[in-house]
């Protein structure tokens, strides 16, 4: 009974079973997991290389006059704190980002560069599938970059990624929140975890918890909550500690008018304490409230940069005009040909407007409403001008001012019954740059108004 082996061969297996995943664990914490790693991804940039289309779209062979001296900026303030130069006011340097995976055609993100400046909000915009969380992965350790390199300070993403991401406070697309934890519980775990004492805690924690609305749960489970709660407390985790620099992926995607407006306020607040933010949205009216910079990417390629003025004047495409039209009192009572009557009062309409303001694009039409996009090559005195004809019941002239008023001047029988013109939104410009995208700017089969929409 004693030759048996017993319990060796287990007691062995555990072991060695030990011994070789101890190993790993010290060689992927260890600086040759590095190597590896990069050794790794080179090889498959190289193997992915060639294997997609060879026909590039002329927008990506050209690039922006405003990309480039971004681009060459941060490559000089990049080499000169590897030079131990001393720090200037950017909060964060990324220089050449780039990102591919095994197999894709094209690289998800390719040499992205641009800097984030000390107590900025920049806005990261571009259609789904552009790169942006791709490109937040990358800054936040979640992904390894193919190539390039981020720096918060002097402190490397390549070199040092555990300390680079000690520096941050990440809102992932993706709720990250315990849900049998409170809101309260939350925000106090993330709180040890950076290093908040305790005497600070509990009135940090209810700031944070008053500022973004969620006193009415913040006893409860957060597995209880709404879509929109959960992007809250998200929110409030990310500003916990203080953080020099915050990446907010979609912060206020689900969450109703009210509380975005407490969101916004929370952001505000952070970066008027001197901290750093990096947002992406799909609320041109978020990005215009609290961006100072704007970003759009488009097909992992940085397409623009500047503030919303300057995007604005570069790339708008002229006024946008909206045109409320009447629907009733266009007839005598009892006529039956009412409709007939409307479609063909808003027909005049729009020939008039095609033949005065040469060159105008309806991008929405419906009941009630027509709304135009006219080139900016005509003066808005001349807008006026025909608008105004055209609310009065009078032909337009062809001069840009009327010194005369017509005689068959006669408002009740007008269709037009107000207007309002506006400049080129930042909506319209980022509209602009995903049609190019997509290459929907290129079908000449789909009629304008329709493209807009979609």
């Amino acid at each position: 009974m004693f030759n048996s082996n017993g319990m060796g061969p287990n007691l062995l297996t555990l072991f060695v079973n030990g011994v070789i995943f101890l190993s790993v664990l010290v060689l992927l914490e260890s600086k040759a997991a590095k190597v590896l790693k990069s050794a790794w991804w080179r090889l498959v940039a190289r193997c992915s290389h060639g294997k997609g289309s060879k026909t590039t779209p002329a927008w990506e062979l050209t690039q922006d006059n405003d990309v480039a001296a971004e681009a060459d900026l941060v490559r000089n303030v990049y080499e000169s704190r590897q030079a131990g130069g001393g720090l200037d006011d950017s909060a964060l340097l990324v220089s050449s980002l780039r990102k591919q995976f095994l197999g894709a055609p094209r690289p998800a993100v390719s040499g992205v560069s641009f800097r984030v400046a000390r107590g900025e909000c920049l806005g990261l915009l571009g259609v789904n599938g552009a790169g942006k969380t791709t490109t937040f992965r990358m800054l936040t350790g979640d992904e390894e970059p193919s190539s390039g390199d981020a720096m918060i300070d002097n402190i490397s993403l390549h070199r040092d990624k555990n300390k680079f991401v000690q520096q941050i406070g990440y809102c992932p697309q993706f709720d990250a929140v315990l849900g049998e934890l409170t809101a309260i519980e939350m925000l106090t775990l993330v709180g040890r975890l950076r290093g908040v004492s305790d005497a600070r805690m509990k009135r940090l924690v209810n700031e944070l918890v008053t500022l973004v609305g969620l006193t009415e749960c913040a006893q409860r489970p957060s597995s209880t909550y709404s879509g929109g709660n959960r992007r809250k407390l998200s929110t409030a985790m990310a500003l916990v500690g203080s953080p020099q620099l915050v990446f907010l992926d979609e912060p206020t995607s689900g969450v109703d008018p009210a509380s975005r407006r407490r969101v916004w306020t929370a952001v505000t607040k952070a970066i008027n304490n001197g901290q750093s933010v990096v947002l992406t949205s799909h609320s041109m009216e978020e990005c215009e409230a609290l961006c100072s910079r704007i970003i759009i990417m488009s097909r992992g390629t940085l397409r623009c940069v500047g503030t919303t003025s300057h995007l604005k004047a570069k790339f708008g495409q002229g006024y946008s005009v909206q045109i409320k039209l009447r629907t009733h009192g266009l007839c005598p009572k009892g006529a039956t040909n009412i409709e007939d009557v409307y479609t063909s009062k808003v027909q005049q309409v729009k020939s008039s407007i095609s033949y005065y303001l040469p060159g105008a694009v309806i991008i929405d039409q419906h009941k009630g409403m027509l709304s135009y996009r006219i080139p900016s090559r005509i003066s808005w005195g001349r807008l006026f001008s025909v608008m105004e004809a055209l609310k009065n019941g009078r032909q337009p002239s062809d001069r840009d001012t009327d010194d005369v008023a017509s005689p068959v001047a006669n408002p009740q029988e007008s269709i037009v019954e107000d207007y309002a013109a506006s400049d080129t939104s930042l909506e319209q410009v980022f509209l602009t740059f995903a049609r190019e995208a997509s290459g929907e700017s290129q079908n000449k089969n789909i009629p304008q108004e329709v493209v807009t929409k979609l």
